[in-house]
């Protein structure tokens, strides 16, 4: 893929489509969130993931975003060289700015509907998934998944952790959707609790 600068257009090869930022929404110094609108339908699956790229580096990214919504919702953590190459670029782009995205959402790790009980447990940007998976579910009544599915058939009890309080992206969601919805339980907790960062923080360690 040839090297492109982030002020340009990506060009197309028949593999790639853009898309552009649209919002971002920074949380910490190493942590943001962007949303992303396709150029071309982008059709996937709660769980699913996009692979976008700049400056002719691409990587995956999980979905926060529901199917119904129209834009793509990242959740994005900030991995300096040499271990980052992707997220260095990201960050420092700006609202209006194209990246290359491929034309097709992957990855299995989707909604099984054959099972009512779901424990759903990441980290900071490893809740992503779960979101999309939620918001899908319980705003839509008649979503399908391989067949019919009620949403209150299914139990999901959803835990998340981080080291502190202010990398929680999706915290205040899930809070409202457990108060909203009896059959789901949410759990936060943070592993260094004595620490200034997490000052007034009441719940689990």
């Amino acid at each position: 893929m040839t090297q492109q600068n982030q002020t340009q257009t990506p060009t197309l090869r028949g593999r790639f489509t853009t898309c552009e930022i649209t919002r971002r929404i920074d949380l910490t110094e190493d942590l943001w969130k962007i949303w992303l609108k396709p150029a071309q339908r982008f059709d996937f699956k709660p769980g699913q993931y996009c692979t976008i790229g700049a400056e002719g580096i691409e990587r995956p990214y999980s979905i926060a975003s529901s199917p119904d919504e129209p834009e793509i919702e990242l959740f994005i953590e900030l991995v300096p060289p040499p271990d980052g190459n992707l997220t260095p670029v990201l960050f420092d782009l700006s609202v209006g700015t194209e990246l290359t995205l491929r034309p097709r959402a992957k990855g299995i790790f989707v909604f099984k509907p054959e099972f009512k009980n779901h424990v759903m447990v990441g980290t900071v940007t490893g809740i992503v998934p779960y979101v999309s998976m939620l918001r899908k579910l319980l705003n839509d009544p008649e979503w399908n998944a391989d067949g019919p599915i009620k949403r209150e058939d299914y139990n999901f009890y959803v835990l998340e952790g981080a080291s502190y309080l202010d990398e929680f992206g999706y915290d205040d969601e899930l809070e409202e959707l457990a108060n909203a919805h009896g059959n789901i339980e949410f759990f936060s907790s943070v592993s260094r609790p004595t620490e200034s960062r997490n000052d007034g923080w009441k719940g689990a360690t």
